[in-house]
Parts: structure tokens; sequence; C-alpha cells
């Protein structure tokens, strides 16, 4: 029922939220594959179980309904799984790449935010970055800059 629960919520979340929550992400996905190799040992066991049963072809033995049964939602809790580490993968990928972006500048804007950072440095306080750079700018003799 808690696996039920848990994968209710985190299928709620995948179709409904835009901003994925990793931690539910990966809840969700060793929830999956917990419960898919749970139900692929039942499986496996009433398979054993069902090589001692007579067969039969007018009556199907419920052993076999129950172990595919078992074998298919074995089947979809690991497919479930492997779906979440998609989604959790691509989540950190993105992640990655926004913590990792860099910002491209003029040599024009490199060097006004130098003399920014060392006259910041020379005062010994810290100052906003905003006001030390419109201070800088004032001061400055080239041609006015728009920074972005």
């Amino acid at each position: 029922m808690l696996l039920m629960l848990v994968d209710t919520l985190a299928l709620l979340g995948l179709c409904l939220d835009s901003d994925h929550d990793m931690q539910c992400c990966k809840n969700c996905g060793i929830m999956a594959f917990i419960g898919g190799a749970l139900d692929l040992s039942i499986a496996v066991e009433s398979y054993s179980k069902a090589r001692t049963v007579e067969f039969s072809w007018t009556v199907t033995p419920h052993i076999w309904i129950f172990l595919l049964s078992h074998l298919g939602f074995a089947a979809a809790e690991i497919a479930w799984a492997a779906l979440c580490y998609v989604v959790c993968s691509r989540i950190e990928d993105q992640a990655i790449t926004v913590s990792e972006e860099v910002y491209l500048a003029t040599q024009e804007e490199a060097r006004i935010y130098g003399a920014a950072l060392q006259w910041s440095e020379r005062r010994g306080g810290i100052a906003s970055p905003t006001s030390v750079i419109k201070e800088v700018a004032e001061g400055y003799p080239g041609n006015p800059q728009k920074l972005p």
C-alpha cells in the first residue's frame, strides 16, 4: 500500500509539476526497485512450487496465474524504477549545466570588473557588486558601457 502511495505521488509530481523534486524522484525509484525485486522473488518462489503441480489441459492451476501476475508486477515496478532513474539523471544533468554556466565578457567588461574588484579589495570592505561597478565606471575615462 505504501509503495502504491509513493508511486502515485511521484506520478502526479512528474505529470503536474514543472520543477521536479529530486528527493521524491530518488525515493520513488528506490521504492519501485525494492517492490519489483520483492515481486520477482515471489514469482521465483511460486515457480519453484508450480513445478510440482500437476499440469492439466482443462483447468489452469491457480499457481500459474499467481506466477504470471507477480512477473507482470515485477516488470512494471522495475520499469518504473528505470523511468525514475532516467528522470533523476536528467534533473542532475540540468542542475550541473546550470551551475557550470560561464559568463563570457568582452575585454572591456573584464577590465572594468577587474578594476572594481581591485578597488573593493583596496578599500577593505565588502561592497555590493553593483555599487562598486557603478563607482568604478563613473571614474572610468573611456566610453560608458552598459553592463548586463
